[in-house]
């Protein structure tokens, strides 16, 4: 099956299938790969010259040259990326391992402990929040309470239209 191919004109093989198109995108011209192998300049046929170009054979690649001269030394480049995170150092000494001078203490003796919260008495602010508890908790009652209400009143409703039916 026939290829289509596209490449600039210095990637031009010398020889392709039968068959193929080449297209060469810098100059656009189009090759067609013929029986044996030869790339035929079909935009030459078209023109109506009467002489139409073929790819000629590569020859082999020629030997390395030898490097040239060195440079002179270019401007500094902008400053590098950090590098990677480098492995954890030892663990430190902590304040309470570290060595230090015996000096005297400074601090007292311990007093008497003092009585237990519980048995205080609550101050303003647990009084206003047992007050506003209290509130809520009514609050809570009456809604349950109008809640049960309006169950009893559909009842009495579906109740009452169902006599009315029977009528």
């Amino acid at each position: 099956m026939a290829k289509l191919f596209s490449s600039k004109s210095s990637g031009l093989p010398s020889r392709g299938n039968p068959g193929d198109v080449y297209f060469t995108v810098d100059t656009g011209n189009v090759y067609l790969a013929l029986g044996d192998g030869t790339l035929f300049n079909v935009n030459d046929l078209m023109a109506g010259g009467g002489a139409a170009r073929v790819v000629g054979p590569q020859g082999e690649a020629g030997p390395r040259g030898e490097a040239g001269p060195k440079g002179e030394t270019g401007e500094r480049g902008p400053a590098g990326r950090d590098g990677r995170q480098g492995p954890q150092g030892p663990k430190g000494e902590t304040g309470a391992d570290a060595p230090r001078p015996q000096v005297e203490a400074f601090r007292g003796p311990r007093g008497d402990q003092g009585p237990a919260g519980k048995d205080g008495d609550p101050g303003p602010e647990v009084a206003a929040l047992n007050n506003k508890l209290d509130s809520l908790a009514a609050t809570v009652k009456a809604l349950l309470d109008k809640d049960a209400y309006a169950s009893e009143y559909v009842e009495w409703l579906k109740a009452r239209a169902a006599a009315r039916r029977l009528q």
